[in-house]
């Protein structure tokens, strides 16, 4: 890791911003239930768009509790992923990049008819998409919620979070 690649340490508990946290992961918690609805009523497009929303705002909720808001600008889930990683310490196996990327890939075409090559989303987007969608979705809100618990505990290690 370079100088650039190392976790900003925040400055003391005042530098965590508890609401702001709360906020963001409140709203993960709130699409991942409506994904997991979705998928119970056969709306697996919907489900898989749910589930993105729900891992932005859970990589998002740590970026805002420590006053990161410039890197949460935009929706590619591995680039906050990454964000976290520098800012905050969050520290993801390998495999649970490859969800956020296949999750990442979905942001567009799990919203727009015209962002696949022809047919509808349900044609793309079934009940394994949906899935798998949701297990990336649940492992990203369980190591931010994970990481945020460390943060309020202390400076230490941070323990590494477990695969997807």
């Amino acid at each position: 890791m370079t100088d650039s690649d190392q976790p900003r340490e925040p400055e003391g508990e005042a530098a965590l911003d508890a609401e702001a946290f709360h906020r963001w992961i409140d709203a993960a918690g709130e699409h991942l239930g409506s994904a997991r609805l979705l998928v119970e009523g056969g709306r697996h497009p919907d489900a898989v768009l749910m589930a993105e929303q729900s891992a932005q705002c859970s990589l998002k909720s740590l970026l805002h509790a420590v006053g990161a808001e410039a890197s949460t600008r935009g929706h590619d889930l591995v680039a906050l992923a990454r964000a976290c990683a520098r800012e905050v310490g969050l520290s993801l196996p390998e495999s649970q990049f490859d969800g956020l990327r296949r999750l990442s890939a979905t942001h567009l075409s799990s919203r727009y008819p015209d962002a696949l090559p022809g047919g509808v989303l349900s044609d793309y987007f079934g009940a394994e998409s949906s899935a798998a969608a949701l297990n990336a979705a649940e492992a990203t809100l369980d190591a931010a919620q994970g990481l945020w618990a460390h943060l309020l505990e202390g400076p230490d290690d941070q323990p590494e979070v477990g695969d997807l």
